[in-house]
């Protein structure tokens, strides 16, 4: 089945499920926190992009992205098992660039009966349940560390060159942002835009730097 066609079925079952995608833009609006970095679908585990872009929702501020329309109604019919095989794939993918070894709440060390959990599209780790709570009840700090920590601890390795955005040689100051615990330099800050547009491929560029 070619590309046109693929792309056919999934408007056509966007248009019969009367659940329109939602434009990256309108997203990010709505969204709190990281932009969806997976690059497969939510439920099918399909790479995003193979039946034309992806369906993007937007659930009490956490992005998911979807290959098609008809994977939204999987998810809502089920939604906690649905979100916790989402954060058991973020929290494998963000485990190796974890940059914090202490409690972003209590600045315990953490252990290996450490709490690990997703809030915003973003795992976070914490000493104890306790602290894992106040997280969830207001994420921005613990975020705010995460991104700190990231920027000071990966800006030695970064070996790419460029702005995976504009494509743009990256000037002695970047614009330095984090997308799934993993720092992201730009030529600019107009570049974040394009970050949440398609965290999967801008990631994807980072990793083939290397």
């Amino acid at each position: 089945m070619n590309r046109y066609v693929l792309t056919l079925c999934a408007v056509l079952i966007a248009a019969l499920a009367g659940l329109p995608a939602m434009a990256a833009d309108e997203a990010a609006e709505a969204r709190v926190g990281d932009p969806y970095a997976l690059n497969v679908c939510a439920i099918s585990g399909e790479a995003l992009g193979e039946m034309g872009d992806p369906v993007i929702k937007v659930y009490d501020g956490r992005e998911v992205r979807f290959c098609c329309a008809s994977c939204i109604k999987t998810l809502e019919k089920d939604p906690e098992k649905a979100f916790a095989e989402i954060d058991k794939k973020m929290i494998e993918q963000q485990t190796a660039h974890y940059p914090l070894a202490v409690c972003p709440i209590s600045g315990k060390e953490l252990t290996d009966s450490a709490v690990a959990f997703v809030a915003g599209n973003r795992l976070v780790k914490t000493c104890c349940e306790k602290c894992a709570a106040k997280v969830k009840a207001d994420p921005a700090a613990a975020i705010a560390k995460l991104d700190a920590a990231a920027i000071e601890k990966q800006k030695a390795d970064y070996k790419a060159k460029v702005c995976p955005i504009s494509g743009k040689e990256l000037p002695a100051e970047p614009v330095d942002t984090v997308v799934a615990n993993e720092l992201v330099r730009l030529c600019c800050p107009g570049c974040k835009e394009g970050v949440a547009k398609n965290p999967a491929e801008v990631l994807k560029k980072i990793h083939d730097s290397k």
